[in-house]
C-alpha cells in the first residue's frame, strides 16, 4: 500500500524524550501506527496513536478515562501472560493541530498473523488435528481465561488478531493475542459504529449476540464462540466456516438454530464428546453456551482425554490492581501545549502528558531490510494496528525493515501431543493456489449488456486441475528476472496501437498514462508489473516452468464453483473489494485533460493507479486469489476468438485480457465473464499478468 499520511506530523520528532518517530506504517479508521525507535533501550517499538480519541469535544475527558483504563488493563494482563502482545507504555501527546492524542507503545514482534498464514495457503493449509490445535492454542486460551476470570472479554477474536511468532504454523509454534481491548475502546468512542457496518467486530467470526443485541450482551461467552470458529477453520485446512462476504448472509446462518458450526456439521470426524463440546460452545442462546474460555477449554481437554492438562489460572480484580471508575485514571491524561521542547518521562510510567520536540538531527531511519535465509523481514499491519515484523510472503504491503525486538517466550511450554498424520502436500508452489478442475459455463447470456457481446453465448467447458498465482506478478518479481537477463525489461511508457484515435489525442493520452507504468518507480515494488507485452508475460511464466493461464482456467478460478457473480460473491463492486475507477480515477483523468469518465463507485479507493497486490482482501476469489478483477487487466494464453455458437465479429491477431483494471468504470468490468482483445505488442499501464502451471510441474 502507499505510505500512509502522517496526519499528526510526528515523523522526525521525539516523544517523551525517548521515542523517535521514524515512519508511518499504517493508518486505519481508528488509529495511525508509527514505527518508532526507543532511544534508551535502542530497539524498535510500535506506537499506536488513536485518531478517534484525538478530540477536543465535550466527551474528551470521558474518552481519555476509558482509554486509560483499557491501557492499564492491557498492561496488567500482558504482564501476566506472554501470550498477549506486551504493552510497554501509554500517554497523551500534543501537536500543532491536535491538543490531545492518546497513544499506546507496544512490543515489536517477528512473524505474521494467522490470517496472513492462512491467506498464503489459499484455503489449503495443512490440516492440524484437534489435539495439535489444543497445544497450539493453549497459551492464547489461558490468556483469555485470565481476562475472563475478571469479567473482561476480547470481543474480536479472529485469525488477524492471533499472531504466529516466526511466521510458520506448526504444532509447536507460539501464538500471541493482539488488540486486546481495542474493540471495546472503539465501541465506546464511536457508538455509531454498529454491527451492520462491520467496524466493531468481524462478521465471519462474530457470535449471534453481536448480530442481534436482543439475544443479550457480549462478554466472555462471545470469545468462546469465536475461538471455536477459528479452531474449525484450522481443522479444515484454512477454509472459513462462513466463507460468504455479505454480512446479511452470514448473519442469517449464524442465527439459524438448525445450522450450528460443529465439526460433524462441517464433515469432520470427531468423538461424541468433542462434538458435544462444540455444540454447546456455539449455541445461539448465551445461557446455553460456556460462560468463559476456562470452562470450555477444560471440557475440551477432558473430551480429548488429555491427562496432563493443567488447571486454568484465574485472577481477582484486586490482583490486577486496576483503579475503580471513581478514581478517574484519565484525569491525568491532559496534554500539554506544544512548546518545542520535549518533556522527560520516567521509564515504566503510564498516563504522562508529553509534548513533541523536533531536534535537527532526528531524521527518519531508512535502514535496509535485514536478510535472513534469503528473505527480508518487513513491517506489516495486523488487526486494528499492532505492528510486527513479517516476511515478504505475508501478502501485506511492506514498509522499511527494522531490527527485531526481543520476544518473550514461555519458559515452560506445554508438552507436545502425539504427532498426527501429516496432511498431503499441495501440488502447487507456495505462492499459488491449487484449483481443482471441473465443468462450468464459460461466458454470459446477458443480451442487454453490450460489453459482454464477445462473451456470448454461455457454453459448458471443462478444465483440468491447475495452479494459479495468488497474486499478479509484481514489479520486484519481474525485475529479478530481467536483472538476471532471463526476461526483457518492462517498459516505462504506455503504448498501444493508435486505432481510430487521432495523433494528437493518442499522444496526449500516452503522455498522461505513462507515469503509471511501475517499472523504475520507487515504492512500487509490490505493485503488479505493468507495461509489458504478451510475449514478455509469456516468457516470464515459462522461464520458471509455468505458463499464462488459458481463458477457461482464468474464468473458472475467478468465478469459483458456486456460480457467483463476482469473485467475492454477489455484492456490487465497491472500494473495499477492488481497485477500480472511483473518484480518484475521475480526478486523475480530469486533471490531465483525458475527458470525463463514469465511476465504478462513488468513493475513493485510495489508488489513482495500481495498488500493491493483495490490498483488497475483501475481494478475494473462492480459492483465495487476490485482485482477479481490478488493479490490472491480465494477459491470458488464448487468442481472441469467437465462442462456439457466437455471432460476434472479432478482429484477428489479438490476445485475450481479463479482469478489469484500476481504470475500470462499469460494473461489467468486474464480471469474470468479460473479455477483451488486445494487440499482443501493446505494453499498457493497465495490463499485467499472473502465472499458471500444471500441478506437480
Amino acid at each position: 500500500m502507499p505510505r500512509a499520511k502522517d496526519i499528526f506530523s510526528l515523523v522526525g520528532t521525539v516523544v517523551a524524550g525517548k521515542y523517535r518517530f521514524d515512519e508511518v506504517v499504517d493508518r486505519g479508521g481508528f488509529s495511525v501506527v508509527y514505527r518508532a525507535y526507543h532511544l534508551v533501550l535502542r530497539q524498535p517499538v510500535a506506537v499506536k496513536c488513536f485518531v478517534s480519541l484525538a478530540t477536543d469535544d465535550d466527551g474528551r475527558a470521558e474518552h481519555l478515562d476509558r482509554f486509560a483504563r483499557e491501557g492499564a488493563l492491557l498492561t496488567a494482563l500482558s504482564s501476566r501472560s506472554v501470550s498477549i502482545v506486551q504493552a510497554r507504555d501509554m500517554g497523551v501527546l500534543s501537536t500543532e493541530t491536535h491538543a490531545s492524542v492518546p497513544y499506546l507503545v507496544l512490543e515489536w514482534l517477528e512473524g505474521r498473523s494467522l490470517e496472513a498464514v492462512l491467506h498464503k495457503s489459499g484455503g489449503s493449509a495443512p490440516r492440524l488435528g484437534l489435539a495439535e490445535l489444543f497445544r497450539l492454542f493453549d497459551g492464547v486460551c489461558r490468556a483469555l481465561a485470565l481476562a475472563h476470570s475478571v469479567g473482561v472479554a476480547h470481543r474480536d477474536i479472529k485469525p488477524a488478531n492471533i499472531y504466529v511468532l516466526g511466521g510458520e504454523l506448526t504444532p509447536h509454534a507460539t501464538l500471541k493475542l493482539l488488540d486486546f481491548g481495542i474493540a471495546k475502546v472503539m465501541d465506546m468512542a464511536a457508538p455509531e459504529l454498529t454491527a451492520t457496518s462491520g467496524s466493531v467486530f468481524s462478521p465471519q467470526y462474530a457470535a449471534p449476540e453481536q448480530y442481534n443485541r436482543g439475544l443479550g450482551a457480549t462478554g466472555p461467552w462471545t470469545d468462546v464462540h469465536a475461538i471455536c470458529l477459528v479452531l474449525l477453520e484450522l481443522m479444515r485446512g484454512g477454509q472459513r466456516v462462513y466463507p460468504q462476504r455479505e454480512i446479511q448472509v452470514i448473519a442469517v446462518a449464524c442465527l439459524d438454530p438448525k445450522v450450528r458450526p460443529t465439526p460433524r456439521a462441517l464433515g469432520l470426524e470427531v468423538s461424541d464428546a468433542v462434538e458435544a463440546v462444540f455444540a454447546r460452545a456455539t449455541a445461539i442462546a448465551v445461557a446455553d453456551r460456556y460462560p468463559d474460555i476456562g470452562s470450555f477449554w477444560a471440557e475440551l481437554a477432558a473430551a480429548l482425554e488429555l491427562p496432563s492438562f493443567a488447571p486454568i489460572q484465574v485472577l481477582s480484580q484486586a490482583e490486577l490492581s486496576l483503579p475503580g471508575p471513581s478514581e478517574r485514571p484519565g484525569s491525568s491524561l491532559v496534554a500539554a501545549s506544544t512548546t518545542g521542547a520535549s518533556i522527560e518521562q520516567a521509564e515504566g510510567t503510564t498516563g504522562v502528558d508529553v509534548t513533541v520536540s523536533r531536534p535537527p538531527a532526528a531524521q527518519p531511519s531508512r535502514a535496509r531490510p535485514i536478510m535472513f535465509g534469503g528473505g527480508a523481514l518487513v513491517v506489516a499491519a495486523l488487526g486494528a494496528g499492532t505492528w510486527v515484523m513479517t516476511r515478504p510472503d505475508a501478502r501485506v504491503e511492506p514498509a522499511q525493515a527494522v531490527a527485531q525486538a526481543p520476544v518473550a517466550t514461555p519458559t515452560e511450554p506445554a508438552a507436545a501431543p502425539p504427532a498426527a498424520a501429516a496432511a498431503p502436500a499441495s501440488p502447487c508452489p507456495q505462492d499459488m493456489a491449487f484449483i481443482q478442475g471441473g465443468r462450468f459455463f464459460r461466458g454470459s447470456d446477458d443480451v442487454d449488456n453490450k460489453a459482454l457481446t464477445s462473451a456470448r453465448p454461455a457454453h459448458q467447458v471443462e478444465v483440468a486441475d491447475f495452479c494459479l498465482g495468488l497474486n499478479e506478478v509484481t514489479v520486484a518479481e519481474y525485475r529479478e528476472c530481467s536483472e538476471r537477463g532471463e526476461c526483457k525489461r518492462a517498459f516505462r511508457d504506455s503504448f498501444w496501437p493508435k486505432g481510430q484515435t487521432d495523433k494528437k489525442s493518442w499522444e496526449q493520452a500516452r503522455a498522461a498514462w505513462s507515469p503509471l507504468c511501475n517499472e523504475g518507480v520507487d515504492g512500487r515494488e509490490r505493485h503488479p508489473v505493468n507495461c509489458v507485452t504478451w510475449e514478455q508475460a509469456d516468457q516470464y511464466c515459462r522461464r520458471g516452468g509455468g505458463r499464462l493461464p488459458t481463458e477457461a482456467e482464468w474464468e473458472f478460478a475467478a468465478r469459483g464453483s458456486d456460480g457467483r457473480v463476482y469473485p467475492w460473491g454477489d455484492a456490487k463492486p465497491g472500494p473495499t473489494l477492488l481497485n477500480g475507477c472511483g473518484v480518484e480515477c475521475r480526478a486523475f483523468q480530469a486533471e490531465r485533460g483525458l475527458g470525463e469518465v463514469p465511476a465504478l463507485y462513488a468513493e475513493d479507493d485510495g489508488f489513482p493507479g495500481t495498488a500493491p497486490v493483495g490490498s483488497f482482501p475483501g475481494g478475494r476469489a473462492q480459492a483465495g486469489l487476490y485482485d482477479m478483477v481490478g488493479n490490472v487487466w491480465e494477459w491470458t494464453a488464448d487468442a481472441y476468438a469467437v465462442y462456439p455458437g457466437g455471432e460476434a465479429k472479432l478482429p484477428d491477431g489479438l490476445r485475450v485480457i481479463r479482469g478489469g483494471g484500476f481504470n475500470s468504470s462499469y460494473p461489467a468490468h468486474a464480471e469474470p465473464a468479460l473479455r477483451y482483445g488486445q494487440d499482443p505488442t501493446a505494453h499498457v499501464h493497465a495490463i499485467g499478468f499472473r502465472c499458471a502451471r500444471t500441478p506437480g510441474g
